[in-house]
């Protein structure tokens, strides 16, 4: 997802990491902390999708009637899931 792409769909505060949770129990992504974080800062949450992610993705790209309709959240409520 990115920094670039929550300002381009102006995502609101608090919105991102409760997709990230409802993709992770769909098992649509899987999430693990980051190794050996340094003191500096916080540990990151570092997220992969997963095959049948990948296959949801490629289904609902194929639905989607306006190119650029997937990167924002508002997707993730069709289909019944996550």
């Amino acid at each position: 997802m990115g920094l670039p792409h929550l300002r381009r769909d102006r995502a609101r505060p608090g919105t991102v990491y409760p997709i990230l949770e409802r993709l992770e129990q769909a098992g649509w992504i899987t999430g693990q902390w980051e190794p050996g974080t340094p003191q500096a800062r916080p540990a990151r949450r570092l997220y992969t999708i997963t095959p049948g992610g990948r296959q949801m993705y490629a289904e609902a790209q194929a639905r989607s009637p306006r190119r650029g309709a997937l990167t924002h959240p508002a997707w993730l409520g069709s289909a019944g899931s996550p």
